[in-house]
């Protein structure tokens, strides 16, 4: 509680100071790492945490994509007591398609009134095409959508605005299409873990 208090009077001085606040809300628990699977990129555990990040005014979100649901279904079982919950969440308000996991993390932004940001995990041979899958799940949700990566972050892979100009190209149903410079058209998807 300490801790959250004096960050949010940290956001509430930059504000005073014209500034804008950016949050990364990443889970750390060691005990979301279930028999059911990790829960770190569960949209219900990530959305608490994005919607407690928008309570202390960050003006922008930036959250893990959510590859699966059910965390607090996970975290309560047995005599474990994880917060509270029902049970349409899993059921009414999102299905296990990555765009309805991210709306439900932008939900939990006050509607959107934050901007979120996603990451797309952790480095690996396909970074371009998870940041652009990622990219277009996350504003297809509701989200930021792409932003502008620094030169080099994708190699020499046509330079700075990269993934902007692949998400302006185009998708198809739950899969982004990339066409990039070099010829190479690929698909690229979100794994669920």
């Amino acid at each position: 509680t300490r801790q959250i208090t004096e960050i949010a009077n940290a956001f509430a001085y930059a504000h005073e100071l014209g500034m804008a606040c950016v949050l990364w809300c990443y889970l750390r628990n060691p005990k979301f790492k279930t028999p059911e699977g990790d829960m770190h990129a569960a949209a219900d555990l990530t959305g608490q945490a994005n919607h407690l990040g928008v309570t202390i005014e960050a003006d922008i979100i930036k959250q893990k994509l959510a590859e699966n649901n059910g965390g607090y279904q996970a975290l309560n079982i047995g005599d474990s007591s994880y917060g509270k919950f029902d049970k349409r969440i899993y059921t009414d308000l999102a299905s296990d398609h990555p765009i309805d996991l991210c709306r439900y993390q932008v939900a939990n932004c006050y509607m959107g009134r934050a901007g979120l940001i996603n990451s797309g995990g952790a480095s690996g041979a396909n970074d371009f095409e998870e940041a652009v899958a990622t990219a277009v799940i996350n504003k297809r949700a509701g989200g930021t959508g792409p932003t502008r990566m620094p030169e080099g972050v994708f190699g020499s892979m046509m330079g700075g605005d990269s993934v902007a100009v692949a998400c302006a190209r185009g998708t198809s149903s739950s899969t982004a299409e990339t066409s990039r410079p070099d010829g190479d058209h690929s698909r690229a998807r979100r794994g669920r873990g």
